[in-house]
């Protein structure tokens, strides 16, 4: 699996890295034609950018139950096996491990835990805001990551 993706890479042409475009220019030029896009300063305009830090969620959301993906160097498709890596930890728990862990791909948090619809993770989704001009998905849908700066690789 490892090698097709790494030979899928190699064939995916270069990703276009713009500013924010006008709504009827993303969707004429990338929505319609299916063409990604990388955006390279939504980011910075969102309130979280600031504000988020380990201190951060921890202090406001460290009580929330969330899963984990943990002991994920030792599986050589770890993506694929998520449901054997995930554990249960409040996310001020998460957060002490990924302080302690520094760079790795053993833990993270994964779209599919979905941990931004638990109740004590929801006040999460609020301080970001990201709204395509075609997009119709609900807050409760969004996922987030959080770990080290490894993950992926």
């Amino acid at each position: 699996m490892n090698r097709l993706r790494g030979a899928l890479r190699a064939m995916s042409p270069a990703i276009e890295r713009i500013g924010l475009p006008s709504p009827g220019e993303f969707v004429a030029r990338y929505w319609s034609t299916g063409t990604p896009v990388i955006f390279t300063d939504v980011v910075p305009r969102w309130p979280a950018f600031s504000r988020w830090s380990p201190a951060d969620f921890k202090e406001r959301f460290g009580a929330a139950e969330i899963e984990m993906s943990i002991g994920r160097a030792a599986d050589d498709d770890p993506d694929v096996r998520f449901k054997q890596h995930l554990r249960r930890a409040t996310l001020g728990e998460y957060v002490e491990r990924v302080l302690a862990a520094g760079e790795t791909n053993d833990l993270y948090l994964i779209a599919n835990n979905r941990n931004l619809a638990r109740p004590g993770s929801r006040g999460c989704s609020t301080t970001w805001r990201c709204r395509p001009a075609t997009s119709t998905r609900r807050a409760a849908r969004a996922a987030g990551r959080y770990g080290s700066g490894r993950q992926g690789q």
